[in-house]
């Protein structure tokens, strides 16, 4: 629960909060479940609900907003190879973001990685300004020791 939580304005109202945003309560809550009943596979999911009160017109967001997230982590080849996909919806319907990731050991001492992250948001949602911030990364690990 959290207490005394600023909430962001729509468009017609942003310019017209004089004290600042309005403080409201809000309620998290997270359900989720987890099951690795298959060979070096585990996948989760999860549900989240934001409740906001008392809810006025003026909000950006709905009075209820749920999101969810699905999670595989796969380790095949006596887990030297780690393959990780994640794919959130964000609250209240505002984008998703998709995230897969595989490393690979080759040795004691070198790991290999790629990792991709995919930002996706509809037109309306206040996380616009991110959309454009998706990643491919390479990346090449050299462990020694003295």
């Amino acid at each position: 629960m959290h207490t005394g939580k600023r909430v962001r304005p729509n468009l017609e109202t942003f310019f017209k909060k004089v004290g600042g945003w309005d403080e409201k309560e809000q309620l998290f809550s997270v359900l989720g479940a987890e099951y690795n009943g298959f060979e070096n596979l585990q996948l989760a999911m999860e549900l989240d609900l934001i409740h906001t009160r008392p809810h006025t017109s003026s909000m950006l967001l709905a009075e209820d907003q749920i999101g969810a997230g699905v999670r595989a982590f796969w380790t095949p080849l006596n887990q030297r190879l780690q393959i990780l996909a994640v794919r959130n919806e964000l609250v209240g319907s505002t984008g998703r973001v998709i995230r897969v990731s595989a490393d690979y050991n080759w040795s004691d001492t070198i790991d290999f990685g790629l990792l991709w992250v995919d930002h996706q948001t509809e037109s309306d949602s206040p996380f616009v300004p991110f959309e454009n911030n998706d990643v491919i990364q390479l990346q090449l690990r050299y462990s020694f020791q003295i």
